[in-house]
Order: C-alpha cells, then structure tokens, then sequence
C-alpha cells in the first residue's frame, strides 16, 4: 500500500495509489482511517509533503562558528576557508 498527501480540486487530503489512481481516504495513516469513495487520476493531483517537519535547521551569519564548536566537540581539526563577494 503507498500513502501520499495530495491537493485536488481545492481539498488536501490523505490517499492511498491503485494504479495510475489516487483513492482519497478519510483519516491518515498514522491512526484510524477508511477508504473514501473519491478517486482522482495521479496525474490530476498536486502531490504534498507528507509531513512538516518537527526540526528546522537555519544558518545563520555564525555558521562557521558552529563548523567550528562542532569540530571540536567531535576532536576533529577542520580546515574552513571562507568565501567572499569576489570570489
């Protein structure tokens, strides 16, 4: 069975793929579900991100600062060389 979240007519929901078929379903697939009664061709629906991530990593103006700390938590010796404008 393949999950995807996907966008049709205006609607973001859960389905499972038969085929060259989207069947939307009611529920998700992390708990309790049934099998809708909507179909959509694949090729007809955005497909979503599954999932929003729990964790955004950034980098920031300080990020070879991190390389740095990083490196020497793991006692490792790195050699980071910066970029500038010109090159």
């Amino acid at each position: 069975m393949r999950w995807l979240k996907f966008t049709a007519a205006g609607k973001t929901s859960w389905g499972i793929v038969e085929g060259d078929n989207v069947i939307a379903v009611n529920g998700d697939p992390f708990g309790e579900w049934q099998r809708g009664t909507q179909s959509h061709a694949l090729k007809d629906v955005k497909i979503e991100l599954p999932l929003i991530p729990r964790t955004f990593y950034c980098v920031g103006l300080n990020y070879v600062k991190h390389l740095k700390e990083a490196a020497d938590k793991r006692g490792e010796v790195h050699e980071i060389t910066r970029r500038t404008e010109n090159g």
